[in-house]
């Protein structure tokens, strides 16, 4: 019937009297009921036309009368039970008898001759016709009596009626039962955190506060007993409804010393979503600029249930690159009902498979945000987590550090149902009560669905276990998708030794990874790790090096980098020699003097197995090459080191020394001659 949640002491009082007016000033009812209840006429003075109606029709031509009187009434009733001001009852049952009147104005302008000669002569003899009624002899006069009479009764009846179920309505308005009984709110929580906590879905109650029903909110993990209701004196005694929080004897509610409080703009309105859309205000000095949204749901438990995704299973253990692994609770009871609770009807996390300990990590949702807190933190003790997150007791008296990471705003997202693939922060603690804020400052590691899916949860890298739902890392990666690569790291995996690779089976921000040369590990200039270059020698000059030697040395065999220019360093054995034996030497470049090869031991090898040794350095740099022990050496003819088959250095003048330094700078183009 679309009735108001309710209505003030004026509009209920306009609304009787304009019921008791309608019903009186219908004509079309008092008569034809009195037509109906007296019958036929016995004669008929006027027009020949009308002097032989039967009493069939004229029953029917008062029946007729009568519905559209008692049409006329029952719309009069509707508009004015469902009207919200005086000025609105008014105008709606105007608005009937303006209708109801159209007859008469049609019928006047028949006699006028509007519409036509014909019509106007029957208008005419309507109007000018007598019925006339004989007295009723041989009828008993109490009879009689009751048929002049009966119009009366009817009407009365009617009145009667129409003021029962005028009674009723009213009293059901007054116990909210037109009322909206399930709302769903959204609150934004930058400026004030712990409002994260409201969100969620809020039910009638049976309580009736200041003619407006009480909303409470359905499974709070916050706050105790947030409730909206209505207080006739907040803005300079104007009305105003509140969402408050924590009210006890000592803070009743409607008490502007309690604080903390949300407060709509002034208003009378019975109706809370009446003020849905206005700015709300954190108690009476400040005005929220968060979003503050009421929305209607049919009902809280299909809210919840709506919101818990039956595909938790293909994702049962959540980890970090940092954190234990973090296992899937089991969120379904017994009975196969879902708990109608905030944190509940999403996923819960533990970092124990079996029994929850004062130091098992917990992770669940709070309305806007994920947490992670531990049993001992929220005062867990018991056996069953659910039960103890479902329960309205939890954790409202605690101050804000029971929170160990808390998460960004997910709740307009899909990752308000699952913990994984959010930013996570470190809490902000200072000024905090219920709930922290998130140190945007200090960010945390993300969590990540640690059970793959080659559809759904695809690994980043490596392969995905089709029985065990793991990811099988093949190239050094770590994470439970294989997310965490082995980049920058000072050790050359040439898997990673590209610049930027494409990854198909994305359609995200993953799909072009950029990868920067296995981050920078696999060239001397870009590695920033004090291990670069170490056993990354699997050759040298064509001759293979045992794994526990190649340690000893220092080189950059897989760079690859086309901003770089190349020196090919060269060993020229003389002629007659069967066998030579290296000295140890060592090129650096740049200002740092960073080592691109060195060789700490003499090497033995075959003059026909020597090879160049391929050395990538910046252009532009200055580079030195330092050979120790030459004297020491045999078969060594002479040391040349060129760029691009441009001879640079020809390290045959000793200078009467056992160590040839020389140092030459790598030209920054070709046009650069030595």
């Amino acid at each position: 019937m679309n009735l108001p949640a309710n209505v003030g002491t004026p509009v209920r009082v306009s609304q009787a009297l304009i019921l008791v007016i309608a019903l009186f000033s219908q004509n079309d009812l008092l008569n034809g009921v009195e037509s109906l209840s007296l019958g036929r006429p016995t004669s008929y003075r006027g027009s020949d036309r009308f002097s032989k109606i039967s009493r069939l029709q004229w029953k029917f031509a008062s029946i007729l009368r009568i519905s559209q009187g008692l049409l006329n009434v029952f719309c009069s009733f509707i508009l004015s039970i469902q009207s919200e001001t005086v000025f609105d009852v008014v105008l709606n049952v105007m608005g009937v008898g303006f209708v109801s009147g159209l007859d008469d104005v049609a019928f006047h302008l028949a006699g006028s001759g509007y519409f036509g000669g014909k019509v106007k002569r029957s208008a005419k003899d309507i109007e000018h016709g007598d019925f006339v009624r004989e007295r009723y002899y041989g009828q008993m006069s109490c009879l009689v009596g009751l048929k002049k009479s009966f119009h009366t009764i009817v009407a009365f009846s009617v009145l009667g009626l129409a003021i029962f179920f005028f009674t009723f309505l009213s009293i059901q308005q007054n116990n909210g039962v037109y009322t909206l009984q399930n709302l769903h709110v959204i609150i934004g929580d930058t400026e004030i955190p712990y409002l994260g906590l409201l969100n969620g879905c809020y039910e009638a109650t049976n309580e009736i506060f200041n003619q407006r029903i009480v909303y409470k909110q359905v499974g709070s993990v916050g706050i105790k007993d947030a409730e909206f209701y209505y207080c006739p004196n907040l803005w300079n005694g104007r009305g105003a409804w509140e969402l408050g929080i924590e009210h006890t004897s000592y803070i009743p509610r409607c008490a502007l010393s309690a604080g903390g409080n949300m407060i709509s703009e002034a208003t009378t309105a019975y109706d809370l979503m009446d003020v849905a859309s206005d700015r709300w205000h954190f108690d009476e000095e400040y005005t929220l600029a968060d979003s503050f949204d009421i929305y209607e749901t049919n009902d809280c438990k299909d809210f919840f249930d709506g919101r818990y995704v039956r595909s938790f299973n293909d994702c049962r253990i959540v980890q970090s690159e940092t954190s234990v692994p973090m296992y899937l609770v089991q969120n379904e009871p017994a009975d196969g009902n879902i708990y109608s609770n905030t944190a509940t009807s999403h996923a819960v996390y533990a970092s124990s498979k079996d029994v929850i300990e004062e130091e098992t990590d917990i992770i669940f949702f709070t309305g806007r945000r994920w947490v992670l807190t531990t049993a001992a933190q929220i005062g867990f003790n018991g056996s069953d987590i659910l039960e103890y997150l479902s329960t309205y007791e939890m954790h409202w008296s605690f101050s804000s550090d029971w929170v160990t990471l808390i998460s960004e705003d997910v709740l307009r997202g899909p990752s308000d149902y699952y913990p994984f693939g959010v930013q996570w922060y470190y809490p902000d603690l200072v000024g905090q009560t219920y709930l922290p804020a998130a140190d945007t400052s200090r960010p945390a590691p993300t969590l990540e669905c640690a059970r793959c899916s080659p559809d759904t949860n695809q690994c980043t890298f490596g392969t995905c276990n089709r029985t065990t739902r793991i990811c099988e890392c093949q190239h050094n990666e770590t994470g439970a998708l294989c997310q965490n690569l082995p980049l920058g790291n000072g050790i050359c995996d040439e898997f990673f030794n590209e610049d930027m690779r494409r990854l198909r089976y994305f359609s995200d921000s993953r799909q072009d990874m950029k990868l920067d040369y296995d981050g920078g590990d696999c060239c001397g200039s870009t590695c920033t790790q004090s291990h670069c270059g170490n056993g990354a020698l699997e050759t040298l000059f064509g001759a293979s090096l045992e794994v526990e030697i190649s340690k000893q040395f220092i080189g950059y065999q897989k760079c690859k980098n086309e901003q770089m220019a190349v020196l090919l360093l060269q060993i020229i054995p003389l002629p007659t020699a069967s066998d030579v034996h290296m000295p140890p030497f060592e090129v650096q470049c740049g200002e740092g003097n960073v080592t691109y090869l060195r060789t700490p031991l003499f090497l033995t090898a075959a003059p026909e197995a020597l090879q160049s040794e391929r050395i990538m350095v910046p252009c532009g740099v200055n580079c030195q090459m330092r050979i120790e022990g030459i004297s020491f050496s045999t078969g060594v003819d002479r040391i040349r080191l060129l760029l691009e088959g441009q001879s640079l250095v020809d390290g045959t003048d000793q200078n009467g020394t056992d160590t040839l330094l020389l140092e030459r700078t790598i030209p920054f183009d070709e046009d650069m001659k030595w």
